[in-house]
């Protein structure tokens, strides 16, 4: 994969804050990319900007880093966002409009990977949160183990 770049294509600049949450989250693509290139995968990562609004990569795979589930006991499980400045929420994560089938949320340690589908399904069953920029819903860790694909089912079927 090439090295993070940092589009300035919206109106507002981006904050440090932003810039590192966007490293944190690379870095965390990056690992997820290698773990499945070791199983034989290749994700194709998406890296081009005009790419991403596709999807994070070829298999149809939506990577997110979870930094705080340890500490919240849930998954953040986003379906829209928005700039700080903006009124107009748009649909992200696994409401993204885009390639992918599967959501896979978690740190370095731990991650899940589910169905995009059944997430949507879920979304009205469990608490939802609007941040200053972010919409999504707060799945519990002990639902999202019973929600979970077996991960070596996953990689068997993208092969």
């Amino acid at each position: 994969m090439k090295e993070l770049q940092i589009w300035e294509d919206r109106k507002e600049k981006k904050s440090e804050y932003f810039k590192e949450q966007l490293r944190e989250a690379y870095e965390f693509e990056k690992f997820i990319d290698e773990f499945f290139r070791c199983e034989g995968i290749e994700l194709g990562m998406f890296e081009e900007k005009e790419c991403q609004y596709k999807g994070e990569n070829i298999k149809g795979i939506e990577i997110k880093y979870d930094k705080l589930f340890r500490k919240t006991g849930n998954l953040y499980i986003e379906f829209a966002e928005k700039q700080p400045n903006a009124t107009e929420w748009i649909p992200s994560g696994i409401e993204k409009h885009g390639n992918s089938k599967f959501l896979l949320i978690g740190d370095f340690n731990k991650f899940w990977i589910f169905n995009i589908n059944n997430l949507i399904s879920l979304k009205h069953r469990f608490k939802n949160v609007t941040t200053f920029t972010s919409k999504g819903y707060l799945l519990p860790i002990e639902e999202a183990e019973k929600e979970e694909l077996n991960i070596k089912a996953v990689i068997y079927d993208l092969k």
